[in-house]
């Protein structure tokens, strides 16, 4: 269960909430307030979810759902479609929007009506994946966590990144996870999806709700090594330890995984269906 310190609370700078909004800290691989997990503003938690971005200086927002999605619970989109808008005490304007093939990139500017001072928030909204469908497709959606962590490291700062999605649950916990997993792979070599699974849990404990969603992330990680060390192997580089990565289990154990044989791919995949039997007492839900 998530304690108080991981609660993101809001100023009394004229929110409608009593500093209560439905979002969390999430720990990373480079600092303990890497992420922020939150809900999708609805109608009525606009402006407090603005008053968030600017109060944690947030400049880079994960949208992790549709705007139809969104639209039973929200009569509006939450950003201007043009030019500017005020949401509360925070004026955000719009800079720019174009479409990729791995997300549709958005970018505002944002000031404060009593503060001085303004920055820039870059947005990446994720929009590949049916509203029904219980699990992502595997390939769009490693580019895309690949896309975004790549473009954080181009300008680090040690502020939060926003993830947001309907219920800020599942598919935060999911997008986080890979994020932690890209990240330990590049500077370790080695990754442990058990205790960053674990980590996000302890903040918010809807984050990876269901067996199936904990071994979809072992999935995602061992395509993400494949691919790595195919464009290792197309720019004809091997590492000293001839591309060795290591996996730790639940019982805290290295597993050793080399893709020069897809055997090796299979044997990793039996050993963590066999581990996974330990989730078997998290929620039996769907993704949210």
């Amino acid at each position: 269960m998530n304690d108080d310190n991981s609660l993101v609370k809001l100023s009394e700078d004229g929110n409608s909430s009593n500093g209560y909004i439905n979002a969390s800290y999430i720990p990373g691989q480079k600092f303990k307030k890497e992420f922020i997990a939150a809900q999708s503003p609805l109608h009525g938690t606009v402006n407090d979810f603005w008053q968030m971005i600017w109060e944690q200086h947030i400049t880079t927002i994960v949208m992790f759902s549709s705007c139809e999605e969104d639209a039973p619970a929200s009569s509006e989109v939450y950003w201007p479609l043009t030019k500017s808008k005020l949401f509360g005490n925070v004026l955000v304007t719009h800079v720019e929007e174009k479409p990729s093939v791995e997300c549709i990139f958005r970018k505002f500017e944002l000031t404060h009506v009593k503060k001085k001072g303004s920055f820039q928030v870059k947005q990446f909204q994720y929009d590949s994946r049916p509203v029904n469908s219980d699990l992502c497709e595997q390939e769009p959606l490693i580019n895309f966590v690949t896309h975004v962590v790549q473009q954080r490291e181009q300008h680090p700062i040690k502020y939060p990144t926003l993830v947001h999605c309907r219920t800020g649950g599942s598919r935060c916990g999911i997008f986080i996870a890979l994020s932690r997993i890209v990240t330990q792979l590049k500077m370790n070599n080695s990754v442990d999806v058990y205790s960053i699974v674990n980590d996000l849990l302890l903040s918010r404990p809807s984050m990876i709700q269901t067996k199936d969603e904990y071994l979809f992330l072992h999935h995602c990680t061992l395509d993400i090594i494949r691919a790595r060390d195919q464009r290792n192997r197309d720019m004809g580089y091997t590492d000293p330890g001839g591309n060795n990565i290591y996996y730790n289990d639940s019982a805290g154990n290295n597993i050793y995984y080399n893709d020069s044989a897809d055997q090796r791919y299979d044997t990793v995949l039996k050993r963590y269906n066999s581990i996974a039997t330990d989730y078997e007492t998290i929620y039996d839900s769907t993704i949210d």
